[in-house]
């Protein structure tokens, strides 16, 4: 009973609250955004100053031509300075309704805000059934933006509005307003009912209206979330019990996806070794083919051999049988040892020519031919394998003989020479390396310093010269860099180079901002007019993007060029300004005379609103 009493009192404060919310929603502007005023043409609020006359005419009778033929269907353009800190769609939605614009909520404001460069298409209540956000979006981009991104601002209006009141003719019946015509309000999102047509121009809301409708829209809301916040507490154990079993299923599903990642990469490691694998086997197979192709070649080797062999053991089965008093072994024995002796005089006579030398650098390849002479002494070994031959009378043995056995001189004393040279040799080298190391940073100091005494402004002017410098440093190697004689003077001229490298980035960014500047008004010669004005302020922001250490390096003549160009057209501006509102004087009558004979706009000397208004949808763009 408790927790009964406790959920009608938690239904009955949401049903105060969204009731209270929708009152206010409902009874009141949406933004507390204060807006330009409206002009007398009031289907042009140029408030920016970006249309010539003619421009404003040729818009003026657009708008006026689409609303006398759709009954009140109003098409507005208004450009500003800037949101004052709002956002468009606040903006735009606020100067909406202050305007009142359409009949009966069929309506669109084209919003311009030059310094905040953003545009926006605001639909009415009505209107948004037939020109949706979407459209909204790609009339602005198909047929504004890229005049805006060019800062060609009345020339992207102009065709945003042309193509504005061509999709209105193309999708809103001519007799829209008719009653089997007119569409359902509650379709339109944030639509409200339609007006009488009786409604005055100011563009203000029957409040009391307006709060009923709120206090409906609120029941509508609020049954479905009592229904739904029944419904939850019926069944939450359910739902908990499903919630639970959609978490189990999800952490199954997490393992059975890990142990799948898992079996992929198992199986993709199985499919790298059977790769590896088949590779092994065909260089296995390569070297089986090249096995065989050797043992072939060394089985026909081996055969060759042994029938040398075979006639060598023959020969010498004769020589036995002519001469059995021979003692063969001993006569080969014999000859080695002559060989071996002659071979050890040659080496004595390399290692005695160079144990006078004493112990030098120089002496190093001398004491290590001598070396290599010895260590690659031939080595004499002749072994006699009597089982091959026919039975004789001596049994097998094998006779080694060495020539370093023979060698009488110091080879000892000639190694210890060697390694004393080859260190004196490394030390001497050690120390070339150093000077030469030493002259390299030497080198680099001399340059530099020559450069730091000439270029300790750090200015732009200076940095080539203090890069190049610098950069010979740089090249040097870690060991090269210990013997830089003056680390102090290294540390302040990496300051003035890092400073010089500053300037050097503000001067360029200056030059390219001139560049820049130079090619926007370069068709302007001997002055400036009112249809320069854009470029001008182009060519003025690239000046102001800069900071105030680049704008040091800004051509002051070409400033003065742009400030008197500024001036020029400022001026020009406002002459025509001048001509402009005396033309529109004479025009208001004519239009107003116009309009109170042929159509239903409001009496008086100028335009106005139908009390229309916004739906909150359409389409913002910024460039």
């Amino acid at each position: 009973m408790k927790k009964t009493s406790t959920l009608w009192r938690t239904i009955l404060a949401i049903t105060i609250l969204v009731m209270t919310v929708s009152l206010t929603a409902f009874g009141s502007n949406r933004y507390n955004v204060e807006v330009e005023k409206q002009t007398d043409e009031f289907y042009v609020n140029d408030f920016a100053n970006l249309f010539t006359e003619a421009d404003k005419q040729v818009m003026m009778e657009n708008a006026v031509e689409l609303a006398e033929e759709y009954d009140g269907i109003q098409v507005v353009v208004s450009t500003v300075n800037s949101l004052n800190g709002n956002q468009i769609e606040q903006y735009a939605y606020s100067m909406y309704e202050e305007y009142g614009i359409g009949k009966d909520s069929m309506g669109i404001l084209i919003l311009l805000s030059v310094e905040d460069r953003q545009v926006r298409i605001e639909t009415g209540k009505t209107m948004q059934a037939y020109i949706t956000d979407s459209k909204s979006g790609q009339l602005l981009d198909n047929y504004g933006m890229q005049y805006f991104r060019d800062d060609r601002f009345a020339e992207g209006l102009k065709s945003v509005q042309e193509a504005v009141i061509a999709e209105i003719r193309n999708v809103v019946p001519i007799d829209w307003n008719n009653t089997n015509e007119t569409l359902n309000v509650t379709e339109v999102p944030d639509a409200v009912a339609p007006t009488t047509g009786n409604e005055v121009n100011n563009g203000q809301q029957n409040n009391s209206g307006n709060m009923l409708i709120g206090c409906l829209f609120a029941l509508l809301f609020v049954m479905p979330i009592v229904i739904i916040i029944i419904l939850i507490v019926t069944y939450r154990k359910k739902y908990g019990e499903f919630k639970t079993q959609v978490n189990e299923l999800k952490e199954d599903n997490g393992k059975l996806s890990e142990e799948n990642s898992k079996l992929k990469e198992r199986n993709n490691n199985g499919a790298k070794k059977i790769q590896e694998l088949e590779k092994s086997c065909l260089s296995l197979k390569e070297c089986v083919e090249a096995f065989r192709e050797d043992n072939s070649k060394l089985e026909m080797a081996n055969k060759t051999l042994a029938e040398r062999l075979a006639s060598t053991n023959e020969f010498y089965s004769r020589v036995r049988r002519l001469h059995p008093e021979l003692d063969f072994e001993k006569e080969v024995k014999k000859m080695l040892e002559a060989e071996a002796m002659a071979e050890a005089r040659v080496i004595d006579q390399k290692l005695n020519s160079v144990l006078g030398m004493p112990a030098d650098k120089d002496n190093v390849e001398a004491f290590e031919d001598a070396i290599k002479a010895y260590d690659n002494a031939e080595t004499k070994d002749q072994q006699y394998n009597i089982s091959t031959f026919s039975k004789s009378t001596f049994n097998p043995k094998d006779a080694k003989i060495k020539a370093q056995q023979y060698v009488k001189a110091d080879i000892a004393k000639v190694r210890a020479l060697y390694q004393e040279s080859v260190k004196l040799r490394e030390a001497y080298e050690k120390e070339q390396q150093e000077l030469r190391d030493k002259a390299e940073a030497q080198k680099a100091y001399n340059e530099m310093i020559k450069v730091y005494h000439n270029n300790q402004k750090g200015t732009y002017e200076e940095y080539d010269a203090l890069h190049k410098a610098y950069s010979l440093y740089e090249e040097l190697t870690y060991a090269q860099k210990e013997f830089f004689p003056d680390d102090k003077m290294l540390r302040e001229y990496e300051i003035v180079l890092r400073k010089a490298q500053e300037d050097k980035r503000n001067y360029d960014a200056a030059r390219n901002a001139e560049e820049a500047a130079k090619q926007t008004i370069g068709h302007i010669h001997s002055s400036a007019d009112e249809d320069d004005r854009d470029k001008i302020s182009k060519a003025f922001r690239y000046y102001n993007n800069l900071s105030m250490a680049q704008r040091a390096y800004f051509s002051a003549e070409l400033l003065n060029q742009m400030r008197k160009f500024k001036n020029e057209a400022d001026d020009d501006h406002a002459r025509r300004e001048r001509r402009r509102e005396e033309e529109r004087q004479r025009e208001h009558i004519i239009y107003s005379s116009h309009h109170n004979s042929s159509s239903g706009f409001s009496g008086g000397s100028h335009f106005g609103g139908f009390g229309g208004h916004s739906s909150g949808g359409g389409a913002s763009r910024g460039f």
